[in-house]
């Protein structure tokens, strides 16, 4: 087999002593199935002659699959992939789907480490220019306020207060949740500039800030923080 391209087209040749002519299209490469007699040049004519049904199923193949779902605030968002000839991977976030874009010459491997180190940029991303917000309207409610924060990514924790620095360090996936969650939390670890552990004076400010914490307690549960 041989890999051979025209134009727009690149296509591979498989010849065999025994077979009919044919064209595959399939996972977005072309694959010429040729008698051992066909000549270069009359497997050229046959692509120019089906050029334009070739162009149409391979934009076909570019038709999103999907890969799963993720939660942004809270909202649900198919994770859609598209392979397509750009020379680096690319995300664009719609209304109700997250569309990746990877490159053909990767498509058919094991892609799933690559599209979570995007939808973690895209979480990193949107948790710079989301929690800026949310500090700023808790410490106008509440008068709290960090010495700064940090969103790392390479943290089990959701969120982390640091006593020595007086810093709240965030995970980005911290974006999955809603906004009401995401603003529990945070006030939660800004609790700890009094409290450094979970005593009764901590559950008690913690109420006055937020009455209803026991029930995201609850939601959370399966997050560290």
């Amino acid at each position: 087999m041989r890999k051979v391209k025209e134009n727009v087209i690149a296509y591979t040749i498989d010849k065999a002593i025994f077979g009919d002519f044919s064209i595959l299209v399939n996972n977005g490469e072309v694959v010429v199935k040729a008698p051992w007699y066909f000549s270069r040049q009359r497997i050229q004519e046959a692509i120019k002659e089906n050029k334009n049904w070739i162009l149409k199923k391979l934009k076909e193949m570019e038709k999103v699959s999907l890969f799963k779902t993720t939660k942004i605030l809270g909202v649900n968002y198919a994770v859609k992939i598209i392979s397509r000839n750009v020379k680096s991977p690319e995300l664009n976030l719609n209304n109700n789907y997250i569309e990746i874009i990877l490159p053909s010459r990767i498509k058919g491997k094991n892609n799933s480490q690559i599209i979570d180190i995007i939808l973690n940029k895209m979480y990193t991303k949107l948790a710079e220019n989301h929690l800026e917000n949310v500090f700023e309207e808790i410490r106008i409610e509440t008068g709290l306020a960090p010495e700064d924060y940090k969103v790392i990514s390479n943290q089990k924790e959701i969120a982390k207060f640091n006593f020595d620095t007086k810093e709240i360090y965030i995970n980005p996936r911290i974006m999955e949740l809603d906004e009401n969650c995401i603003k529990y939390i945070i006030i939660h670890e800004l609790c700890h500039l009094k409290y450094k552990t979970h005593a009764k004076g901590f559950y008690k400010m913690l109420k006055a800030y937020f009455p209803k914490y026991e029930r995201y307690d609850e939601i959370l549960k399966d997050y560290k923080f």
